[in-house]
């Protein structure tokens, strides 16, 4: 996920009206790696962005690359 992919994702969240913790239990994830992939201290492997994106009915897309641009935004803050 990208910026923007994580930006979907939040909104995405709130909208739901359920917590971040019952979406992180539907991606195979703790609430607590949700929050930093949401927060950009962390990014999602392969298998959780298919997750994430099965589980939003693709309402938050998975783009190739997009664990490279987390990467380097990571990487910059540093």
């Amino acid at each position: 996920l990208h910026a923007c992919g994580m930006n979907k994702l939040t909104s995405f969240i709130e909208a739901s009206g359920q917590t971040h913790a019952a979406w992180a239990a539907r991606f195979g994830i703790s609430r607590s790696h949700l929050t930093k992939i949401i927060n950009g201290r962390a990014w999602p492997s392969r298998v959780i962005m298919a997750r994430i994106a099965a589980e939003t009915n693709g309402a938050v897309p998975v783009t190739s690359g997009s664990q490279t641009q987390v990467g380097a935004t990571q990487r910059q803050r540093k």
